[in-house]
């Protein structure tokens, strides 16, 4: 099953994200805007899709960066 795609502002940036859930986690898959700068991903802590993010990492998939947030 896919998860669906949402749009979301964060952090002044237009973005998309799923909500994702994998064996016992579960995180959201931000798409990283190709114009985003490093603070962007300063998200730790924050309430993202009304989660609170608790840990990130990153992924590249087709030549697209991801955020992993972890929830």
């Amino acid at each position: 099953m896919q998860s669906k795609i949402n749009n979301i502002e964060i952090n002044g940036y237009n973005t998309q994200y799923a909500d994702c859930h994998k064996e016992d986690k579960n995180f959201l898959l931000i798409k990283i805007p190709e114009t985003a700068e490093y603070s962007f991903s300063d998200i730790c802590g924050c309430i993202v899709a009304n989660r609170l993010i608790k840990q990130v990492d990153y992924k590249t998939i087709n030549n697209t960066r991801y955020i992993i947030a972890y929830y």
